[in-house]
């Protein structure tokens, strides 16, 4: 079946939606980036807010404000691609950034504070000891790695926004210090200027909420000239109760809004998937068994909805909100989403929540609030059972009817930490199963089946074409690399040797013009290669 073009979908949604604010759309991003630092919503935001008055205060020019706002918004968009990784000391990724965001690096006993105090405040008095101990044996270790797939992954993901080298270059600096301790070694005004006033806004709010006024100036003094730029401390001191009177008046969301320089950034209404396929491959890099999910429920959505004969309008709207519908996940510590064994109840509601996070972070922005609110039904049931807020009957359009089953199929060809995936056949069965119970849509399932193979014969299958001349062999390693298994997984997988996988990776990465695994795995989403369906 002919797969639309995104302009030709979008054509009729332009009439309800002229265009939308870059700011909004980014703005929405900096709250998920919130969530998955374990922070509160608005920090991205405060943090940016605090840096362009303190630009202003400098006297900053205008190339260099307009790094620091839109630097300020998107400083986070790597933190999540190595949850992998960070989730292995305790379990809980959130725990250990949220841990680490305000914490000196250079100096040992505010990490060991920190993580003594931040991680595994879930865990066993025993097993909390093992966590941080582990931690403080192994994170040195794998720091270097952690912190460049960060700034990898982000200078990626701005380059795809269209945010100019001046922003991607502040983006790239986020773990820089002024005394050059940090991964790249750059130090003083090697580093952009805009990285410098941004960490000092970002010290500042994320340590003044624990910290007195005069405590939170201590802190600034003994960090500056270390981690922080010394000059900019005076006008920070001279302005600080300026800066921070606007955090003190609740949501922050319009005043960044109103703060964004030069003209605002449009994007006309039939670009609008772009923007979203950038937060949906966030998303997906959370956990590597969801890797590409987002865009594989949006095509598949796509292909049934035209199918069904849904209006274009409706079909665009099904496949924004299929790309944005997993953002609140990030919520979500990888201990529990990538857990093998069953779910605790407080696990699953958690869970639960991430449908909650999702029509939150979207609810902010006019614009994109209603795709926000059909994403997050994509649980609900038509007998009521599903969430997050249980409608059911008449109250669930053909929209999101359809939406709940895209996503159920796609999910469950999926390899979980639980279960192995199901076959095409199985998958079909359950799902005709739950019709017959009166959870999903009849038509719906009809038609997913339908554009799934499930009435056609399969049709002959052509060799594939894969992205920057990679081959059939070096794909299966860069998926089960992004899944984050290491070299003697993979061997095992593919009956060849540790070495063998280690020289394809090498291959792999120079190929497509990476360094790191977290931006091999975006790369990987990028070019729709995790999609178990197609």
């Amino acid at each position: 079946m002919r797969q639309m073009a995104y302009s030709d979908r979008n054509s009729d949604l332009a009439s309800e939606i002229d265009a939308v604010r870059l700011a909004e759309v980014v703005g929405s991003l900096s709250l998920a980036t919130d969530l998955g630092n374990g922070q509160p919503l608005e920090t991205a935001l405060s943090c940016t807010l605090v840096a362009m008055g303190l630009g202003k205060a400098m006297g900053l020019s205008a190339a260099d404000l307009e790094a620091v706002y839109w630097g300020g918004l998107l400083r986070f968009i790597g933190c999540t691609s190595t949850s992998v990784e960070e989730s292995s000391f305790s379990g809980d990724d959130l725990e250990l950034r949220s841990a680490l965001l305000s914490a000196d690096f250079s100096d040992g006993s505010d990490i060991q504070r920190r993580i003594s105090q931040g991680l595994g405040r879930q865990l066993s008095p025993a097993r909390r000891a093992r966590a941080v101990q582990s931690f403080l044996q192994r994170g040195p270790e794998i720091a270097p790695s952690v912190l460049a797939a960060h700034c990898e992954v982000a200078v990626r993901l701005a380059s795809r926004l269209g945010m100019p080298p001046t922003v991607q270059a502040a983006v790239n600096t986020y773990h820089e210090r002024w005394d050059g301790g940090g991964p790249k070694r750059l130090y003083g005004e090697s580093i952009p200027l805009a990285t410098h006033v941004l960490d000092f806004a970002e010290v500042a709010v994320a340590n003044a909420r624990g910290l007195n006024p005069d405590e939170l100036q201590s802190l600034l003094r003994h960090r500056s000239g270390g981690q922080l730029d010394p000059g900019i401390l005076p006008i920070f001191l001279k302005y600080s109760r300026e800066l921070f009177s606007n955090l003190r008046q609740g949501s922050v969301w319009d005043k960044v809004m109103e703060a964004e320089p030069n003209s605002h950034r449009l994007v006309p209404a039939d670009q609008l998937g772009q923007l979203a396929r950038i937060l949906g491959d966030y998303s997906d890099l959370k956990t590597p068994f969801m890797l590409g999910h987002s865009r594989g429920v949006a095509r598949l959505a796509v292909e049934a909805g035209t199918l069904l004969g849904l209006p274009q309008k409706s079909v665009a709207r099904v496949e924004l909100a299929a790309l944005l519908h997993d953002l609140g996940r990030v919520s979500v510590p990888n201990g529990i989403t990538d857990k093998p064994d069953p779910l605790s109840p407080g696990e699953r509601e958690r869970v639960r929540g991430h449908a909650y996070y999702t029509e939150r972070i979207l609810s902010a922005s006019p614009a994109l609030s209603s795709l926000g609110r059909l994403g997050a039904s994509n649980h609900e049931r038509l007998d009521g059972s599903g969430y997050p807020h249980g409608l059911s009957g008449s109250l669930l359009g053909a929209e999101t009817r359809l939406l709940a089953v895209a996503n159920w199929y796609e999910g469950a060809l999926r390899e979980k930490a639980y279960r192995p995936a199901l076959s095409r056949d199985t998958a079909a069965k359950h799902l005709r199963e739950s019709t017959r119970q009166g959870h999903f849509d009849a038509r719906a399932v009809a038609a997913v089946l339908d554009v799934t193979g499930h009435k056609l014969a399969t049709p002959a299958i052509e060799a594939k074409r894969y992205p920057a001349g990679l081959t059939e062999r070096e794909v299966e390693v860069l998926l089960l690399v992004g899944r984050g298994l290491t070299n003697k997984e993979i061997a095992s997988r593919l009956v060849i040797s540790p070495r063998t996988v280690q020289q394809h990776t090498l291959h792999i990465y120079n190929k497509i013009g990476v360094s790191t695994r977290a931006a091999a795995t975006l790369f990987a989403a990028e070019h729709d290669l995790f999609s178990p369906w197609t």
